[in-house]
């Protein structure tokens, strides 16, 4: 299930699959992360920016 490619999973979240989210959140939490984290040095802030990503 992982070879689906990231244009696949969305298509079908927003056909209302909205537990394809979780593959896409493991694919992309750490990179996001460490994105937000390089930006404001603070844990719980990047932690809340990825979510919103998602959000």
């Amino acid at each position: 299930m992982n070879a689906l490619s990231d244009n696949s999973l969305m298509l079908k979240v927003s056909k209302g699959e909205l537990d394809r989210l979780g593959l896409l959140f493991e694919r992309y939490y750490r990179r996001l992360f460490a994105f937000f984290y390089r930006l404001t040095g603070k844990t719980e802030q990047s932690e809340d920016m990825v979510q919103m990503v998602f959000v």
